[in-house]
């Protein structure tokens, strides 16, 4: 068994959404819980201005749908990291 690495921040986390196709993940899942309609209003457009502009607001200031999506990339960035 490999060693663990250590759990990525928010903010890495994001910028490495590829990593277990975390991106992918939190969008299907946001969009079973939220809709797709809810979806395309507010991450479609975070999604073509460049995924990292989940961060040009405060969290507070989003519809909360995008800190749920941000929290959800993060969890699954770092399924098999160490706590």
């Amino acid at each position: 068994m490999s060693e663990k690495r250590e759990r990525l921040s928010a903010h890495f986390a994001v910028f490495n959404c590829h990593v277990n196709d975390a991106a992918k993940r939190a969008d299907a899942e946001v969009i079973a819980q939220y809709g797709q309609k809810a979806f395309d209003e507010h991450m479609r457009p975070l999604h073509e201005g460049g995924i990292m502009a989940v961060f040009n607001k405060a969290p507070q200031e989003y519809n909360p749908i995008v800190p749920v999506w941000v929290a959800l990339v993060t969890c699954f960035v770092n399924e098999e990291r160490r706590p």
